[in-house]
C-alpha cells in the first residue's frame, strides 16, 4: 500500500511538472479544454494529487513561473469540473469550480505584486490574457447547458475572470484581435428571471447604439449576470480613475451606465 501511494505521489509531482515545464518553455497558456485531468476529486486518492501540486508550488520560487503554475492549476480544476458534470456529480463539481476561482485569483494577485515591484509583466500579462480567454469560452459553453443550481457558480467564475483582471490592473485587453471582434460563443443568450433573453450579438448592437456605448469602444469579455438579468460590457472610457461599464437590462433592453472603481 505504501508503495502504491509513493508511486501515486511521484506521478502527481513529476507528470504535472513535465507538462508545466513544456508550457513555460513555449510561453503558451495551459488552461485548455483538452488539458489532462488525471485523478478526479471524487477519487479516494485525490489528496495525493493535491499534495503533489502543493509541493510543486512550494518549490516554485520565480514569481512569473508561479503565475503560470497557478494558471495551469486553474485549468486542471476547470477540466475536472467538466468531467464531474459529465458524471452527474454537480455538488463536487461546484466545489471544484470554487477552487478554480481561487487559483485564478492567486495568479492575478501574484502578477499584481510583480507590477507593484516595478517588474515588466508584459509577457506574463499575455499569458494571463490567453489563459482567461480560453477559460471564458469554456465556462460560457457550460453555462448554456448547466442546470439552474449550477449557474451561480459559473457566473462567479466569469466574474473572477472579467472583474479580477480589471481590478488588479495586470492585463489590458488586446485590441484588434479575433477574440475581441467576434462573440465568444455564437448565439449565446443571457436570460432574466422573467424568462426573457437576448443574445450576445443583439446585446452588443443595443449597447453600441446606446448613450453609454457612444463613450468608447467595448473591451474585454462581456459578462451575463443571470441573477440580475443583465449583460455587462466594459467600455474604453475612464473618469476620475473609474472605468465605465454598460449594463443592458435583458427584460427592458435599457442600457444604464455603471462605474468600476478600484478599491
Amino acid at each position: 500500500m505504501k508503495n502504491i501511494l509513493l508511486a501515486a505521489l511521484i506521478g502527481a509531482v513529476v507528470m504535472p511538472g513535465m507538462i508545466f515545464a513544456q508550457s513555460a518553455e513555449t510561453g503558451t497558456a495551459t488552461t485548455s479544454p483538452a488539458i489532462s485531468t488525471g485523478t478526479l476529486p471524487d477519487s479516494p486518492i485525490y489528496f495525493v494529487k493535491i499534495l503533489g501540486e502543493q509541493i510543486k508550488l512550494a518549490f516554485t520560487f520565480n514569481a512569473e513561473n508561479k503565475v503560470k503554475q497557478y494558471l495551469h492549476l486553474a485549468g486542471v480544476r476547470l477540466a475536472e469540473y467538466q468531467k464531474l458534470m459529465e458524471k452527474g456529480k454537480a455538488e463536487i463539481a461546484q466545489k471544484t469550480l470554487d477552487k478554480y476561482n481561487k487559483q485564478i485569483t492567486k495568479a492575478l494577485d501574484t502578477a499584481k505584486k510583480m507590477k507593484e515591484k516595478g517588474k515588466d509583466i508584459t509577457d506574463i500579462s499575455k499569458t494571463i490574457n490567453a489563459a482567461t480567454s480560453t477559460s471564458f469560452q469554456m465556462i460560457q459553453k457550460n453555462l448554456l447547458k448547466a442546470p439552474e443550481a449550477a449557474k451561480a457558480g459559473l457566473q462567479n467564475a466569469l466574474q473572477s475572470i472579467q472583474k479580477g483582471i480589471e481590478v488588479s490592473g495586470t492585463v489590458k485587453p488586446a485590441t484588434n484581435t479575433a477574440v475581441q471582434q467576434k462573440p465568444v460563443v455564437s448565439g449565446i443568450k443571457c436570460a432574466a428571471a422573467s424568462g426573457q433573453s437576448i443574445t450576445l450579438e443583439d446585446a452588443k448592437i443595443a449597447v453600441k447604439n446606446s448613450d453609454c456605448g457612444k463613450h468608447g469602444d467595448l473591451k474585454g469579455n462581456p459578462v451575463c449576470n443571470s441573477a440580475a438579468g443583465t449583460w455587462k460590457f466594459n467600455v474604453n472610457y475612464e473618469a476620475d480613475g473609474c472605468s465605465m461599464v454598460c449594463s443592458l437590462n435583458v427584460a427592458t433592453k435599457v442600457t444604464d451606465i455603471e462605474w468600476n472603481c478600484p478599491q
